[in-house]
């Protein structure tokens, strides 16, 4: 169906757990075998990601909910934005929603027994003293568009530049050893009013030194582009290889 799955989460083994929100399912492939439970999502589902315990955060333009991994919905926040979430990130107990330039909201925070919403102040802002997480990474992307800064909450800043412009930061997590790893959006200008999206895995291990590899995905049927989930073990993509197929495909540092 038209729209694709919308979020997913991979781990080393290979098991992949997927939101097809048109089919109102979590899909999941583990263990070798496939198996699907429902979920009584919208089909106007605009972002969602999973939480660390197989918990999927999906908002719906500016509403949203927490599904258990049953299917079952756990909590309804109603409207937490009054512009579009078109993407939602996890970094440890916050629940962010991301511009494409990586300005983040904090909407939610996991307290133990479920989420709990990050207070806001009158203009609807986070109110002063949000919580915070020690692997956050701050992002700037420069005026042009061809550098972006990003700030590790230990106080290490890297600094990347590029010939063409980058369009979003698609994803960007520090491992458990401090290595940085990142995914950038570029645009190609093909001269002609065309683009092609290229995306550009980045990783910075704590000595400073840097590999890049370019990553091609097709971007057609899924929600938002191809989705990138960096788990401790390498980056897993999930893409689209026809209008009614989806891959996962792993990628190893």
């Amino acid at each position: 169906m038209s729209g694709g799955p919308t979020a997913f989460t991979a781990d080393a083994a290979g098991n992949v757990v997927m939101l097809d929100h048109s089919s109102g399912r979590l899909v999941r492939l583990e263990n070798g075998s496939a198996s699907s439970v429902p979920v009584g999502v919208s089909p106007a589902v605009t972002a969602a990601v999973f939480d660390g315990e197989g918990r999927v955060i999906v908002a719906t333009v500016g509403n949203v909910s927490v599904y258990l991994p049953s299917g079952a919905r756990q909590s309804d926040f109603g409207q937490m934005s009054t512009t579009p979430i078109t993407r939602l990130q996890m970094v440890g107990s916050l629940v962010f929603s991301v511009s494409d330039t990586y300005q983040r909201t904090a909407l939610l925070q996991q307290n133990g027994a479920g989420y709990v919403p990050v207070p806001i102040d009158k203009a609807g802002s986070p109110a002063p003293g949000r919580p915070t997480e020690p692997d956050e990474v701050e992002v700037d992307v420069s005026a042009d568009h061809k550098a972006v800064v990003m700030s590790v909450a230990s106080g290490t800043q890297y600094e990347v530049e590029t010939v063409d412009a980058i369009q979003s930061l698609r994803a960007v997590r520090v491992l458990p050893d401090g290595t940085l790893v990142f995914v950038l959006q570029l645009v190609s200008d093909l001269g002609d009013a065309r683009s092609v999206p290229v995306y550009v895995v980045g990783r910075i291990d704590p000595h400073g030194h840097a590999r890049y590899q370019t990553v091609t995905k097709t971007s057609d049927y899924l929600v938002n582009g191809p989705g990138f989930v960096i788990n401790d073990d390498g980056l897993a993509v999930m893409s689209s290889t026809t209008a009614g197929g989806v891959t996962v495909s792993y990628h190893l540092f």
